[in-house]
């Protein structure tokens, strides 16, 4: 880990896990161990920090694992993750030996944006969704 009271304001690059996924594993390990439970599942955890992916990737893989613990049946992240997700998807089939059912689409929808009074506004940009669907 990194030395205190700076932490990694020099190094950038610990916040990419792709670029150092063993010190990833550490931190998420060490907060998970924090509450004194060192038996949780490092599944999704190892799986991101062993995949090479960005951050829009890692953000998508972990949305859907969070999604699917809690019972939704819809959600959407950013960009086009409908090969990051079934290539997460195959692989938890597999550490787990059973199916998770869903279904993906693309789609590009206009970008929102967020006033100071908390009141949302739809733009003219574009940007690509993806939206899963859990059956």
């Amino acid at each position: 880990m990194y030395s205190r009271p700076l932490g990694h304001m020099f190094e950038m690059k610990a916040d990419k896990i792709r670029d150092r996924p063993d010190l990833y594993l550490e931190y998420a390990h060490d907060l998970i161990t924090l509450g004194g439970n060192s038996s949780t599942d490092m599944f999704t955890f190892n799986y991101m920090a062993n995949s090479g992916n960005d951050t829009d990737a890692n953000m998508a893989v972990l949305e859907a694992e969070v999604r699917l613990r809690e019972g939704a049946r819809l959600f959407r992240v950013q960009g086009d993750q409908t090969g990051t997700l079934d290539s997460y998807f195959s692989a938890r089939n597999k550490n787990y030996n059973n199916i998770t059912s869903y279904k993906t689409f693309t789609a590009e929808v206009n970008k929102l944006r967020q006033h100071s009074n908390g009141e949302w506004e739809e733009t003219d940009e574009k940007e690509n969704r993806t939206f899963v669907v859990y059956k």
